[in-house]
């Protein structure tokens, strides 16, 4: 009996390092974190650029006309090298998304024809075709959304996902001179 309760112990606790001790082949996936300091907003032919702690400069907008725009994200925490981020945005379109939302003017915003495709095979914004309908002043929030959950979403909360970088963009329609 002794031998056996002496074997039993050895087997077990032989058993429990080996297990403890198993090797994982599969390392996890890192993915580095993205970093956005810089934001360049091309409506026709004006470029709008903000960067973080500055406040971004108003879009100035003519009332019923029809706009091409594109959107760039750059990390230029480093001035002596900046990096173009919109290529990683591209790269990785399955796990972005920018959502635009509009307040208090009169704008519409549609995904161009030539926009990169993303998740659920929508646009994800990068290229926009813009109308303006109304005049006034208002503002144009834009968020850079890292693995949305729902870009069918019509708000940003429907949307899901982290906001990688938000702009509020002062926005003024006025009427043709």
């Amino acid at each position: 009996m002794k031998n056996f309760k002496h074997i039993l112990s050895i087997f077990i606790i032989t058993s429990l390092i080996l297990v403890s001790c198993s090797k994982d082949d599969t390392p996890a996936e890192v993915n580095e974190l993205e970093t956005f300091t810089r934001v360049v907003l091309k409506v026709g032919s004006d470029t709008y650029t903000y960067n973080v702690g500055s406040p971004a400069p108003e879009i100035k907008l003519t009332l019923g006309t029809d706009y091409k725009t594109s959107i760039e994200f750059y990390d230029a925490s480093d001035p002596n090298d900046v990096e173009n981020m919109t290529l990683e945005v591209i790269e990785e379109a399955d796990e972005h998304y920018i959502f635009y939302e509009v307040s208090g003017v009169g704008l519409n915003i549609t995904s161009a024809s030539d926009d990169v495709i993303g998740a659920e095979s929508k646009g994800i914004n990068l290229n926009t075709d813009w109308n303006t309908t109304d005049n006034g002043l208002g503002t144009l929030r834009v968020s850079l959304i890292h693995e949305p959950t729902n870009v069918s979403g019509t708000d940003r909360a429907a949307i899901g996902g982290e906001t990688d970088i938000e702009v509020d963009w002062p926005i003024v329609v006025e009427v043709a001179e």
